[in-house]
């Protein structure tokens, strides 16, 4: 998640914040899927988990808060939703299966939100260059002017 200052400005949402917001999220899910699905639908149960992570991530600008999210609705997951008062069991390979299905659902969401900014911070210094070049796109004569009175276009 990320505020915007007084400036324009955009500044990162610190870790813990992100990691609390995460970690509500998880619980709720949880809730919601011990209230909604039957203890015998275990991959529904996980698939209704990795989509909530996988919305989490995307919305959220941090990928190391996502994973810690995707890490902490696993054990959500392992000691509530398949086992029961919160026991933590592994039983090898389908608990490496499920940790692996959230780990990728909080990994790959979180990382196509970075490409985007990513993408969005190189699209908009390539227009600043352009602007500090003095070819401005929007005119169409390349001299850097956009408002009528200026030199190269104006009212008559």
């Amino acid at each position: 998640m990320r505020t915007t200052s007084g400036f324009g400005e955009v500044e990162p949402t610190p870790f813990g914040i992100d990691l609390a917001g995460g970690a509500l999220l998880a619980l709720g899910v949880t809730i919601v899927s011990a209230a909604a699905l039957s203890p015998n639908e275990v991959a529904a149960r996980l698939l209704l988990v990795a989509t909530a992570v996988a919305v989490y991530a995307m919305w959220t600008a941090d990928l190391a808060a996502s994973l810690a999210t995707a890490l902490l609705a696993y054990l959500l997951y392992a000691g509530f939703l398949i086992n029961r008062f919160g026991t933590l069991t592994w039983d090898g390979t389908s608990s490496a299966q499920q940790m692996l299905v959230l780990a990728l659902a909080g990994g790959l969401a979180g990382l196509g939100r970075w490409l985007r900014t990513a993408r969005a911070a190189h699209a908009q210094a390539e227009e600043f260059r352009r602007l500090l070049a003095g070819d401005d796109p929007r005119d169409g004569d390349g001299n850097g002017d956009t408002h009528p009175g200026t030199s190269g276009g104006g009212a008559r």
